[in-house]
């Protein structure tokens, strides 16, 4: 007999009546547009996700230098119940001239006036003092204007009242208006954002406490080495340090030798008539340059033997992650090399890919006609049985052979990893 027969009737199902932690475990599996509808449903369900919002979407706020970013940021600074979930500020350097809209003058205006009266310099102080679970400032060129599908998981200040979005444009992001200037905004040299932000987090102080710097650079001699902002305030707080196109310069040997707090370094390269050489002491006793040093990736890059041997070598206790990738030497073999990795007893992630250097017989360009082009297959390992495992096997019977598909650089030959991948599998 059913409840109406008795006189009787079954309150409806709500979802707040779901135990909170089931509710919260709900959230979390949300896509982050979704949980954002949810939050816009009712006064409990905007409460009752709270958290979850606060830690999947304000984990990261990006905002750049532009007035109306910048006070979206500075307005989530002073905000207690907001302010407590960022844990990393991303302040990019677009140069915003260039996707202003034309109705957008007046803002125009503001942040030319903004940057000549240091009024950013002074909001963004305030605004890093104010969060007080800040652990990481970046700055970089690129995080406030790529596209979602390709940026991590953060929150832009303004992205959509600045940016525009249209279906009918292929540059993502940008209007199709603004789209003619989107190479533009990627043009870098002149941004004033790290005068900016490095005046800012000195005057803030943030880096005295356990807040770090991660930067990404991507031009030559962008900010001065020999200023007393960088040398005593800035460069013992950088992290995690990116560097695009300037490897191999005077100012990048100066630029790493006075980050002796690194844990982690990205270098890619642009310019493979340039070899990159490490600013490290060369010996077999050599004591690491970044005791803190953690993990390092290199791509595109011709690096310098013996400084690479080095570097190696110095930081092999400390290394858990390493990856290479599209690397040449300028001499020697990567022999030396791979067994320095091989001693490395902390490491848990490995990554190796197109490790070519100079061959010691070049063949003729006539024998190599019709052979099968070498398609390079990268090597990616997470475990530290799988990582000795495999490079036990490559170093029993290194082998290495000239790219047939490539018969411009026949005086450099790949190593060849296809074998020992084979053992891991």
């Amino acid at each position: 007999m059913n409840n109406l027969s008795n006189g009787t009737s079954q309150r409806p199902f709500r979802i707040l009546d779901l135990p909170p932690e089931l509710l919260h475990s709900v959230y979390e599996h949300l896509p982050i547009q979704t949980l954002l509808n949810v939050r816009l449903t009712n006064r409990h369900l905007y409460e009752n996700s709270f958290h979850t919002f606060g830690t999947r979407v304000l984990n990261e706020v990006v905002a750049m230098l532009h007035p109306e970013s910048i006070n979206i940021l500075y307005e989530i600074s002073q905000n207690e119940r907001l302010s407590k979930y960022v844990r990393k500020v991303t302040i990019s350097g677009e140069r915003v001239a260039h996707i202003f809209h034309a109705r957008h003058a007046l803002l125009q205006k503001s942040h030319e006036q903004g940057l000549k009266s240091g009024w950013y310099r002074q909001i963004l102080a305030l605004t890093f003092r104010s969060f007080k679970n800040l652990d990481v400032v970046a700055l970089d060129h690129s995080s406030f204007h790529l596209d979602e599908s390709y940026s991590r998981r953060a929150c832009r200040c303004g992205a959509r009242a600045m940016l525009q979005y249209e279906s009918d444009n292929s540059y993502g992001m940008f209007g199709a208006e603004d789209g003619r200037h989107f190479l533009d905004a990627l043009d870098n040299r002149d941004s004033p954002l790290y005068e900016v932000a490095f005046g800012a987090l000195e005057m803030s102080g943030v880096l005295r406490g356990r807040a770090k710097v991660q930067l990404q650079i991507e031009e030559d001699a962008v900010f001065d080495l020999a200023s007393k902002a960088w040398r005593e305030e800035l460069a013992g707080g950088v992290a995690n340090l990116e560097l695009f196109s300037v490897a191999g310069s005077e100012w990048f040997g100066e630029l790493l030798g006075g980050c002796q707090n690194l844990r982690g370094l990205y270098l890619q390269g642009s310019n493979p008539a340039r070899s990159v050489s490490f600013p490290v002491s060369r010996g077999l006793s050599t004591p690491p340059m970044w005791p803190k040093l953690k993990s390092i990736e290199l791509f595109d890059l011709m690096l310098d033997y013996e400084s690479l041997l080095a570097l190696l070598r110095a930081h092999g206790e400390q290394l858990t992650s390493l990856d290479i990738q599209k690397c040449g030497l300028t001499s020697g073999t990567w022999l030396e090399p791979l067994e320095a990795i091989q001693d490395m007893p902390r490491l848990e992630r490995l990554r190796l890919n197109h490790l070519f250097q100079h061959s010691a017989v070049f063949p003729d360009p006539a024998d190599l006609q019709g052979s099968a082009p070498y398609i390079p297959r990268r090597v990616e390992l997470v475990t530290q049985n799988r990582i000795q495992t495999f490079l036990d096997a490559l170093l029993a019977a290194p082998r290495a052979f000239v790219d047939g598909s490539n018969t411009v650089d026949l005086k450099y030959e790949v190593m060849d990893l296809q074998r020992a991948i084979v053992g891991v599998e």
